[in-house]
């Protein structure tokens, strides 16, 4: 996959995108698509890193694209998906939530803050991580605002004096559930000096054990068997990206997380707009901070 791109960097044709995007300029290329355009893309990002965004009409275009830049650029997209709750009171899958917080943490906290464990789920940021591929929907949903990515997280250090009740209170205040056994995120459980937690954006729980009001160990766990994997010096908290938190810590949207020069793609753009009006008319704009009329706006002020 390295000799396609060389080749395709060697192109009169590709050094005019890249000096009319190096320059803040919009490019339409047309031409390329499928793998040809995820190509282009991961070309491009060579030259220009990221963190950047592409959109696609729909989820599975979106899921396509990044599988495809991951082929030339492995581990360089992930993908930021949509909420499915269609209305602000609904409750959205914990899986979706997890995915978008690693996405939010990644681009709010920089790289190796997407996720306090293994990065062994499907499309989910890591440590090469420049490109987010996200679909209308996603696209148009209001998120957290970066400002508040950074506050709703929590270090925990190993050694660390911090009360347990605390931290409990802290939990609860940001959502999370208590239950007998952790198995999802947003859950926790104390249990005399153990307190289990899934953090939302983490691919495992954490195990913290208490000697008084000191962390005396911090170790991830398996849900499933129950049983404490290796330690940790320190894990990340955080809380949860959820359409009933408060109208002020919603009004981000994925845009403000990138630099203003930051490049944006967008494939396929007449499907892209006739999209985002479909979901608007069919009265699932509850979740949206944007509306489709705006949405060329906000992309047209990134190259």
């Amino acid at each position: 996959m390295p000799d396609i791109l060389s080749s395709l960097r060697d192109l009169d044709q590709f050094d005019h995108i890249r000096e009319v995007v190096g320059a803040g300029e919009r490019c339409a290329v047309t031409g390329p698509q499928q793998s040809g355009a995820a190509a282009v893309i991961a070309a491009l990002m060579q030259d220009f890193g990221g963190p950047t965004v592409a959109v696609c009409p729909t989820v599975d275009r979106a899921e396509e694209l990044a599988e495809d830049v991951n082929l030339f650029a492995p581990g360089a997209a992930c993908l930021f998906p949509a909420l499915e709750a269609r209305e602000p009171d609904e409750l959205p899958d914990e899986e979706i939530i997890t995915a978008r917080m690693s996405v939010l943490r990644h681009l709010a906290l920089g790289q190796g803050a997407a996720d306090v464990g293994e990065q062994d789920r499907w499309l989910t940021p890591g440590p090469d991580t420049r490109l987010v591929v996200t679909d209308a929907c996603a696209f148009l949903q209001a998120t957290l605002r970066p400002d508040q990515v950074g506050r709703e997280s929590r270090t925990v250090e190993d050694g660390a004096e911090l009360p347990p009740h605390e931290l409990v209170e802290w939990l609860v205040d940001r959502g999370f559930h208590s239950v007998p056994r952790v198995e999802r995120p947003g859950q926790y459980s104390m249990r005399g000096g153990l307190l289990d937690v899934y953090s939302h954006g983490a691919s495992r729980p954490i195990r913290l054990e208490f000697f008084g009001d000191r962390v005396d160990s911090i170790r991830r766990f398996d849900p499933s068997s129950q049983l404490s994997k290796e330690k940790a010096e320190r894990c990340e908290l955080m809380a949860a990206e959820s359409p009933l938190r408060s109208p002020e810590d919603r009004r981000g949207h994925l845009l403000s997380f990138l630099p203003d020069d930051s490049p944006a793609f967008v494939l396929e753009p007449a499907d892209l707009s006739r999209r985002a009006h479909e979901l608007w008319d069919e009265e699932v704009s509850g979740t949206f901070s944007v509306e489709p009329r705006e949405m060329w706006n906000m992309l047209g002020a990134h190259p």
